[in-house]
């Protein structure tokens, strides 16, 4: 069923008002009895029709805003533009029963809308989002919901049923102005290390940054570490003590990662390709000597071994 509503121009009103009142005065003055007069036929520009799936049971508007809603047994909140009746601009759908009742906070942008079913609502007109729902019974109100008023100054919503009944919102608070980031750059690499509950970051502009994990305060940080390449892959050896590098250079790169100091650097004799991974391993461990290796991943598939660091 697709149901015809239409608005009219303010001014045709006000002058309807005016011929009423003065055809009630011209029947005072008149002894004889009041022949009924037919109106005469409004012009098609005076008033915009919306056609509304199902009807319409309850709508409101906004002036400040703009903004004209309707509802009504389809359970759809439509929004509109009261100039531009072709199409709808915004659909809010999660009401479960048909809406009979709507209005509109102009200061807050935002929509108040009642089900049948005793549920409220609560509406963002710019995001059209849902904000807030309750219910009769969760909220302790007896009968049946039939309007509402948001008190914006105490954050309150006054809701009529069998008594009045005040629900206090608690707003989720409005989201940073600005996203805090970590780097400049993208980051291409992060590890945990669980000895020092530290997580070390690394990013294309070849910057290390050292994060506390439990209070996620930044640490330490050093710059250029593989010059203007960026950081690929990382890692730690077993004490945890030690960081090691790879990236588009090429190169690994091993450090003190508590004061940025690099102990090491391997590279290739030949030209290298950008390292994508990297790992770290221990071979030939014994009481009297300890030879450790690090093992790198090129672009290519090709398999690096170099030695870190030995110890006897």
């Amino acid at each position: 069923m697709l149901t015809n509503w239409c608005t009219v121009g303010a001014t045709n009103v006000e002058q309807q008002m005016k011929k009423i009142k003065d055809c009630g005065k011209d029947s005072k003055a008149r002894k004889g009895p009041v022949i009924p007069r037919i109106p005469p036929k409004r012009a098609e520009g005076d008033q915009t029709v919306f056609q509304v799936y199902k009807g319409v049971k309850t709508f409101a508007f906004c002036k400040k805003n703009n903004l004209l809603v309707t509802g009504g047994m389809d359970r759809i909140i439509r929004m509109w533009n009261p100039y531009m009746s072709g199409r709808p601009t915004g659909m809010l759908r999660n009401h479960t029963a048909p809406i009979c009742y709507l209005s509109i906070s102009a200061e807050d942008a935002k929509i108040f809308s009642i089900s049948t079913d005793n549920t409220i609502k609560i509406w963002d007109i710019v995001d059209q989002t849902c904000l807030f729902t309750a219910c009769s019974k969760t909220s302790g109100i007896k009968g049946e919901l039939t309007a509402c008023h948001y008190t914006s100054g105490t954050r309150s919503l006054c809701v009529a049923a069998d008594t009045l009944a005040l629900l206090h919102l608690r707003l989720r608070p409005p989201p940073e102005p600005h996203l805090v980031v970590s780097h400049k750059e993208p980051v291409l690499c992060c590890k945990y290390n669980k000895e020092f509950r530290h997580v070390v970051s690394c990013s294309e502009g070849s910057v290390v940054k050292v994060w506390d994990f439990e209070t996620g305060k930044h640490l330490f940080e050093f710059s250029g570490a593989h010059g203007g390449a960026a950081i690929t892959c990382l890692t730690f050896d077993v004490s945890g003590r030690r960081l090691i590098t790879g990236g588009r250079d090429g190169c690994l790169k091993i450090w003190n990662y508590n004061n940025g100091h690099c102990l090491n650097t391997l590279k290739r004799e030949a030209k290298c390709a950008e390292v994508c991974d990297c790992t770290y391993v221990e071979v030939n461990r014994s009481r009297s000597d300890l030879s450790q290796l690090g093992v790198n991943l090129e672009l290519g598939n090709d398999i690096f071994c170099g030695n870190l660091y030995c110890k006897c």
